[in-house]
């Protein structure tokens, strides 16, 4: 099986990689950057491709490389609510992912995986399901949400490749940005640095980045035991069990070793967008009934693997 997987070379990306290699498929990742040091594992082992997804040809490269599989978690990713970002979200995650979408079906690609967020559903205060009503906070929750839309809409004129949606709550391990929240916890607890946050009273359901790799390994599973096209299908990925954000850190404190009073938990106020998300967790069902995944990683296992890889 010939696979191109987009943002390879990204935190979750280079993880999903090692896996793809793993199952014996041939590996194509595309790219932008250059720096292969996240896939050193499996170096000499795939083809990397600096394409850009949202102005370089595509019709011409999909017809001559004949991929079976795509798997897409290249994007944009901004936390900022602002017009010069909200360009680019536009550019990427929505035209981008359709371009990419539209050249896989005018080639014949069997399954495209379409990689959208959990941040796409804010101000519940329960597990969230698939068919519940989304209500993205930011403009980056939003424009995930407008490319399945997109590319919903795109799989009904072809009707050639079967689109599924990967939504990913609370992603989390190694080689994640170094300004994200989890890596930054790490750093400060081996420095033994003071860390002021909020009182960490946040609800979530961290998973472990190995667990969603494997998600998107069933995915090819399961188009594999179809015989034709299905129907755009959407699966919530998290861990299936709850923690706050405190005692996540507690943990992570714990297994690396580190002072928890160096934590001042309520040193800093909420954000807005802590507030809107206070609640947010997956409720994982569909994807253990239909795609037979479940996650293994529970956080002490997966904190474990993380600081020992740290």
């Amino acid at each position: 099986m010939k696979v191109l997987l987009t943002g390879g070379l990204g935190f979750i990306g280079s993880c999903l990689a090692e896996h793809i290699i793993d199952r014996g498929y041939k590996l194509h990742i595309l790219d932008l950057s250059k720096d292969e040091a996240k896939l050193h594992n499996i170096q000499g082992k795939y083809a990397l491709n600096n394409i850009d997804f949202v102005n370089d040809d595509l019709d011409s490269f999909f017809k001559e490389m004949q991929f079976d599989v795509v798997l897409h978690l290249a994007s944009f990713y901004s936390t900022r609510n602002v017009i010069e970002d909200l360009v680019k979200l536009n550019n990427v995650n929505i035209l981008g992912s359709a371009r990419l979408y539209e050249a896989a079906c005018k080639s014949g690609v069997k399954l495209f995986v379409n990689t959208g967020t959990g941040f796409e559903y804010g101000g519940y205060n329960r597990p969230i399901k698939e068919d519940d009503i989304p209500n993205p906070g930011t403009y980056y929750a939003a424009s995930k949400l407008a490319s399945q839309n997109c590319l919903t809409a795109l799989s009904r004129e072809y009707k050639t490749t079967s689109l599924i949606t990967i939504k990913i709550f609370s992603p989390y391990g190694p080689n994640d940005s170094p300004n994200k929240l989890i890596p930054y916890l790490v750093k400060s607890i081996r420095n033994k640095d003071i860390i002021e946050t909020t009182k960490g009273e946040q609800i979530r359901d961290y998973l472990y980045v190995d667990d969603i790799a494997e998600a998107y390994i069933k995915c090819v599973d399961y188009i594999n035991t179809k015989s034709s096209s299905i129907e755009p299908e959407s699966f919530h990925i998290g861990l299936g069990e709850t923690h706050t954000l405190k005692e996540f850190i507690s943990t992570m404190v714990r297994v690396a070793g580190g002072d928890e009073h160096l934590i001042k938990f309520g040193a800093r106020d909420y954000r807005e967008q802590d507030k809107y998300y206070m609640h947010y967790v997956a409720d994982i069902n569909k994807a253990i009934n239909i795609l037979d995944w479940k996650p293994v990683y529970n956080i002490n296992k997966g904190i474990e693997k993380l600081i020992d890889f740290s």
